[in-house]
Order: C-alpha cells, then sequence, then structure tokens
C-alpha cells in the first residue's frame, strides 16, 4: 500500500513538474514572439503617414520640396538596410543627420524632424528599421541587432563627405537604437552628436510597462526569465542584451535627451535616467510638456532650436 501510494505521489509531482514546464515554455515563446514579431501583418508605412495625418503635419507638402533617393545597404550578418537620402540640392558633402524611426513605423514618421534640419542646410539620411518600411528583415529587436544597422550608413556618409560632421537622431525605439549604438567603439570614432528623443530605458522596462497594463497577476521575474530563455533559444539575444541605460557608460559623445513629461509609455524617469548615466562631460536634458515623441509636433520651432543650439555649443 505505502508503496503504491509512493509511486502516486511520484507521478503527480512528474505531472505537475511537466505542467509548469509546458507552461513556462508558452509563456515564454508568447513573450519572445509577440515582441519581435511585432510588425508582423503591420503597414508601417501607412502607419506612419496616419500619425502625421492625426497631427496635422502636411506630409505631401515635405514630399514635393524634397525628393528621397534610396540606397540599399548592407550590415553585419547580411541584413539589408533600406535608407532614404534627402538634399537641398542633392550635394554629398554635406554636414548629415542620420534619422532612425521608432516601432510601428518607417522613416516617413520622421519627416517633420527631417524639415528642419533641411531648411538648415543639412543632409539628411532617414533609416527603415528592421521589419519597417521597406525593410525585408521581419524581426524587430528593440535596438540590439538594429545599432548594427548605423555602421555601413555611417561609412556611407564618410566616403561621400570631406570630413563633415555626422548625428544621429533617433525617436522612441529609433533613440534605443541609437544608445545602444553610441556606446560602440565604431560610435565614438564617427558621430559627432547624438540626439535620444522619448528613449525606453531597457527592453525588460518598456516590457513590463506593457506587461502590467495587462493585469496578468504572472510574477514580473517569472515572465522576464520565460521570455529569455526562449529569446536566446530562438533569437540569439535577451532582455539584459537591450539596456540603453547601461550602455551610457560607454558613450562619449555630446548628447541631448528629449523626453516628454507626460509621456505615458516611455516615462520621463526614463529619459532622466539615460541622462545621468551618460559617460560624456557634453550632455543636456530638455524635459519639456509633451506626450511621446510629441515634442517636435506640439513646440516644432522650439524643438529646432534646441537641437540646433546644442550642436552649434559643442
Amino acid at each position: 500500500m505505502l508503496k503504491r501510494l509512493v509511486k502516486i505521489l511520484i507521478f503527480i509531482v512528474l505531472i505537475l513538474v511537466i505542467g509548469f514546464l509546458a507552461f513556462s515554455y508558452y509563456i515564454g515563446k508568447q513573450v519572445a514572439v509577440n515582441l519581435v514579431m511585432q510588425n508582423e501583418g503591420l503597414d508601417t508605412k501607412a502607419n506612419s503617414v496616419k500619425q502625421l495625418e492625426e497631427w496635422g503635419y502636411d506630409y505631401k507638402s515635405f514630399q514635393s520640396l524634397y525628393k528621397g533617393k534610396n540606397i540599399i545597404l548592407v550590415s553585419e550578418g547580411g541584413n539589408e538596410v533600406p535608407v532614404t537620402f534627402f538634399s537641398i540640392d542633392g550635394n554629398y558633402d554635406r554636414d548629415t543627420v542620420i534619422l532612425i524611426h521608432g516601432a510601428g513605423g518607417d522613416h516617413t514618421s520622421m519627416y517633420p524632424i527631417a524639415e528642419f534640419y533641411l531648411e538648415n542646410n543639412w543632409n539628411v539620411a532617414a533609416i527603415d528599421q528592421r521589419a519597417s518600411g521597406d525593410s525585408k528583415n521581419t524581426l524587430v529587436t528593440f535596438g540590439h541587432f538594429e545599432k548594427n544597422d548605423i555602421v555601413p550608413l555611417v561609412e556611407y556618409i564618410k566616403g561621400k563627405t570631406n570630413n563633415k560632421k555626422i548625428v544621429l537622431h533617433g525617436q522612441s525605439m529609433g533613440a534605443a537604437t541609437v544608445g545602444l549604438y553610441v556606446a560602440t567603439e565604431h560610435a565614438n570614432q564617427n558621430i559627432d552628436y547624438c540626439i535620444m528623443d522619448s528613449s525606453y530605458d531597457s527592453m525588460k522596462g518598456i516590457f513590463l510597462v506593457i506587461w502590467h497594463s495587462m493585469d496578468t497577476g504572472i510574477p514580473d521575474d517569472y515572465v522576464i526569465t520565460c521570455g529569455n530563455w526562449y529569446l536566446k533559444r530562438h533569437y540569439t539575444f535577451e532582455f539584459e542584451d537591450v539596456d540603453v541605460v547601461a550602455a551610457q557608460a560607454n558613450n562619449m559623445i555630446p548628447t541631448l535627451v528629449i523626453h516628454g513629461t507626460k509621456d505615458d509609455f516611455c516615462f520621463s524617469s526614463m529619459g532622466e535616467e539615460i541622462y545621468n548615466n551618460i559617460a560624456a562631460e557634453k550632455k543636456e536634458i530638455w524635459l519639456v510638456d509633451s506626450g511621446h515623441i510629441e515634442a517636435c509636433i506640439d513646440y516644432p520651432d522650439e524643438y529646432a532650436k534646441k537641437v540646433l543650439t546644442f550642436i552649434n555649443k559643442y
């Protein structure tokens, strides 16, 4: 009787363990796949246009004034990087800003920022991030692999210009991509200034903002552990690889952080933490009465002045 009871208990424990492992695998897969495949089925080009229309921005006038030139570059691992160049006269030998858009859209969403740079005699190179716009890549890695796509563009620009300035300017996930890239030796050797607008502090941080809004009751540490397991085995990176705050310890580039105090997605405290951890002595933060990536729309003149003054100051 006792032996039978022991066997039953062992069987029950095995069932519970198998059930727990199966549930953990399911949670990990759901977390990872929904993060990296977030743009699957989305029309990111249409999303950008819709956003600009909601803001009341006349994107058609921009397109009529500035005819973009499209090129494809190739980054580490063979990823094709779509880039659209804008210039007032087709002259490549000019100071250039690299614009990097946020999640869910494409380079078109950066037109309001591109406009003031062009009006001030800068060239603009706007990237379509992975799984966005004309990119053939299907995975979103929150800046981890996307940071590698900046390298061939910087090299391309340097080959076209004669010792001109290069500025990186990103919004939201694009700002996080910038924040991760500026921690590399390549950035510190080639980039003159960077602007980080509405960045999240880390992939983990922004995931938890979304996770908490779902109110599942599942503990944070457990879901992160499950997600990490699946991410690492199927996508070769994990949450810890996308820590924008930690990356700033290696950022020696003059950096301007812009963040809206009404940002209810990437909270302004994230921007302040990024700023506080930037190693560069030449750094500034502008906390503005605005929402997520909306400062350039709510205060276009002040935004342009703040950015250009920062660049000229240093």
